[in-house]
C-alpha cells in the first residue's frame, strides 16, 4: 500500500473494548505513555478519535508528548454526548 508516506509506519494502539460514550480516559493515557516510550521506530505523530468531558490527567499526558517526545498529537473530538445544543 502507498499514500503520501510510504516509508510511515502505522502503531495501531486499541484502547477501548468498544465505542463508548464515556470511556475511561486512563486507557487513552496509557495507550499514549506506550507510544511514548516506542524507540524502534520512534512515533512522531498520535492521532485520537474521541469524545467526552475534559480529563485534565490525560491533557498532562499529552503535553508530555509534545514536550518531552516532540511527539506532534492530532486530536479529532465530537459533540459531547450530554451537551445542551439545540438542533432547533
Amino acid at each position: 500500500m502507498t499514500g503520501v508516506a510510504p516509508r510511515a509506519t502505522i502503531v495501531p494502539v486499541r484502547c477501548v473494548d468498544a465505542v463508548e460514550l464515556t470511556p475511561d480516559n486512563r486507557n487513552f493515557g496509557r495507550a499514549i505513555e506506550y507510544l511514548m516510550d516506542l524507540d524502534d521506530p520512534p512515533v512522531s505523530v498520535i492521532s485520537i478519535s474521541c469524545g467526552g468531558a475534559p480529563h485534565y490527567t490525560l491533557e498532562e499526558i499529552i503535553q508530555r508528548a509534545v514536550r518531552e517526545k516532540n511527539i506532534i498529537v492530532v486530536a479529532a473530538a465530537g459533540q459531547y454526548a450530554f451537551s445542551s445544543w439545540d438542533n432547533s
